[in-house]
């Protein structure tokens, strides 16, 4: 994991991270690495596995605007991706780094890092 910020008066960036021995990353690391398809008609978002791209269209939940009118989405979905789909953050981790700016005096960070929790906690419950 890796924390940056950057201290506006005086232009620098201060990175916070925690490097370990290189190991090749298991498999279910890359079950949150997914593509996003959007409907341009509506704005409906979904996922589309890496190795289901050319199948984007049919993967498709029903569109809210398309549905409703009972045809099909007029154009084909904008793909985007690869891209992290899966949890934003570590509530401990975050926790742990909120206190370490709070011991170094870093007063900035922590409205930021406060919204990392609260993030973390609606994500833990599922309101995200």
């Amino acid at each position: 994991p890796v924390f940056s910020f950057f201290h506006r008066p005086s232009s620098t960036f201060r990175v916070m991270m925690r490097l370990d021995a290189a190991k090749r990353p298991p498999a279910s690391a890359f079950a949150a690495l997914s593509h996003v398809a959007r409907c341009p008609s509506c704005g409906e978002v979904w996922r589309v596995p890496s190795t289901r791209l050319g199948d984007a269209a049919s993967l498709a939940p029903p569109c809210s605007c398309c549905s409703e009118r009972g045809e099909a989405p007029r154009e084909a979905p904008q793909v985007m991706g690869p891209m992290w789909v899966g949890p934003m953050h570590d509530a401990e981790f975050v926790a742990g780094m909120r206190g370490d700016a709070a011991a170094r005096g870093w007063s900035e960070p922590d409205r930021l890092l406060g919204s990392f929790l609260e993030e973390a906690e609606a994500e833990a419950k599922g309101a995200l």
